[in-house]
């Protein structure tokens, strides 16, 4: 098991390969392999670390991996026919948000769906606020939305 002093960033290739570097020692200190065919999308790290998410392309399936064992810990899939464009952690780490056909929020400990929400039309990109009040979605037609977590 490699264990990181400094800080690590992700990159995903071709046929489901992550690569986990080291930005200290600037060499790739994981390969991971998702076991999906597709190319890797999206890599989103948790603020303590511990976890991020992939996605990859054409796909409607979300994996939650625990960095510390090196392994998807658990698979979040999304109705058929939604393709992830986009995957975030809140800055707390207790959610996940995702663009697909809709916005969607599930839960980090157990991936159950917490929220679904027809935010916006081919949503590719969400970002929540620090005080886990409002996400906000854009689109590829550069329209932007504002939307309560809770009601």
């Amino acid at each position: 098991m490699t264990i990181f002093i400094g800080l690590i960033f992700g990159t995903g290739h071709n046929h489901g390969l992550i690569c986990l570097w080291d930005i200290n020692s600037q060499d790739v200190a994981i390969k991971l392999n998702s076991d999906d065919s597709n190319d890797i999308l999206k890599i989103s790290f948790s603020e303590n670390g511990y976890y991020f998410v992939s996605t990859s392309k054409n796909s409607n399936v979300v994996n939650l991996w625990d960095l510390r064992k090196q392994k998807i810990i658990r698979e979040i899939n999304l109705p058929e026919n939604s393709h992830v464009e986009n995957a975030e952690f809140d800055y707390f780490g207790n959610s996940i948000g995702i663009c697909a056909d809709r916005s969607y929020i599930y839960n980090v400990k157990t991936c159950e769906l917490v929220s679904e929400i027809d935010s916006i039309q081919n949503c590719n990109f969400l970002k929540f606020d620090r005080d886990m009040e409002y996400f906000m979605t854009t689109n590829f037609n550069g329209d932007i939305r504002t939307n309560l977590i809770f009601n």
